[in-house]
């Protein structure tokens, strides 16, 4: 429920289609979203010392290592 009421950040995804970083404080892409959700349930897609959570891309969670074990 802390995700509630964020609002989509259409400004980063722009960043991302032109490889910048334009994400926004407290709005949230799908991506960081779904990373969000998985880490509230203790099971972390990515490894936050490689990736930061604070700007991750739907090519990062497809890519995840930890993805590809869900059942």
């Amino acid at each position: 429920l802390l995700q509630a009421g964020k609002p989509y950040d259409e400004l980063d995804i722009v960043g991302l289609a032109l490889g910048e970083n334009w994400a926004v404080a407290n709005h949230f892409i799908c991506s960081t979203l779904v990373v969000w959700a998985f880490q509230q349930a203790n099971v972390p897609l990515l490894n936050p010392r490689f990736i930061p959570l604070d700007h991750i891309t739907p090519r990062d969670v497809l890519l995840s290592p930890y993805a590809l074990q869900l059942p």
